[in-house]
């Protein structure tokens, strides 16, 4: 059955963080958690630029906003007639763990419906591979000789759920 409300639903049981679209004003907070994130990646140059603006402009995005802290995670999604493109999905370093990455994930695979959700990531972000399986994506695409090496996974997102 579809979800009346999928950014309450998504949101239930994480106390005072609420999950909602991205406002203008987020962007700073966006890029901090962005930033933030990478900097905790072995297989990422700490040098590279980052560059959340340029990276997700023309995307969707949602973000986990604690009455308290203010934002502490994101999601930037690049919307297809076909399928939805999960570009980034970020949780402050201090925040993972805590479900918050799962609820945002929910708010994304409840406003998809009924399309499909693809995404890439390193195959060293094994964190993130574990992550996206445990939430229904399955590995479609493991290019041999990719480099830096990488994996596409998909989800099926339907009403049935």
């Amino acid at each position: 059955m579809p979800i009346s409300d999928p950014l309450a639903a998504a949101a239930e049981g994480l106390g005072t963080v609420l999950i909602r679209p991205a406002r203008a004003e987020d962007a700073a907070a966006c890029e901090v958690v962005f930033v933030a994130a990478r900097r905790t990646w072995h297989w990422h140059p700490p040098d590279s630029a980052d560059d959340l603006a340029a990276e997700s402009k023309g995307e969707r995005q949602w973000v986990a906003e604690d009455r308290q802290a203010g934002v502490i995670g994101f999601a930037s999604v690049w919307v297809e007639l076909d399928l939805w493109f999960l570009h980034h999905l970020f949780v402050y370093p201090d925040r993972q763990g805590r479900g918050i990455g799962a609820a945002i994930l929910q708010a994304v695979v409840d406003c998809a419906r009924p399309l499909p959700i693809e995404l890439k990531t390193s195959t060293e972000n094994t964190g993130a591979v574990r992550f996206y399986q445990r939430h229904g994506f399955v590995i479609t695409e493991r290019p041999a000789h990719a480099s830096p090496p990488w994996i596409r996974l998909r989800r099926v997102s339907g009403y049935d759920e």
